[in-house]
C-alpha cells in the first residue's frame, strides 16, 4: 500500500513538473517573439533632420551634448 502511494505521488509530481516545464518553454518562445526589435528603414536625410549636434555655438555660450542630452557643466551654460 505504501509503495502504491509513493508511485502515485511520483507520477503526480512528474506530471506537475512536466506541465511546469512546458509552461516555461512556452513563456520563453512567446518572449522571443515579443522582444524582436522593430526594423525600419530611415533615410540619412531624415536622420540628419532630427538629430542633435554634439556642439552648438551661440552668442552667449557653447552648448555641448552627448547623444542629444546636454552635458552638465560646473557653472551652467549661460554664466560667464
Amino acid at each position: 500500500m505504501k509503495s502504491e502511494i509513493k508511485i502515485y505521488q511520483r507520477e503526480t509530481m512528474n506530471k506537475l513538473l512536466t506541465k511546469a516545464g512546458m509552461n516555461l518553454v512556452a513563456a520563453f518562445v512567446v518572449a522571443q517573439f515579443i522582444c524582436v526589435p522593430a526594423i525600419a528603414e530611415v533615410s540619412k536625410e531624415v536622420l540628419d533632420s532630427i538629430s542633435t549636434p554634439d556642439r552648438v555655438e551661440t552668442s552667449i555660450s557653447v552648448l555641448e551634448f552627448l547623444d542629444g542630452a546636454p552635458l552638465p557643466s560646473e557653472k551652467g551654460p549661460f554664466v560667464e
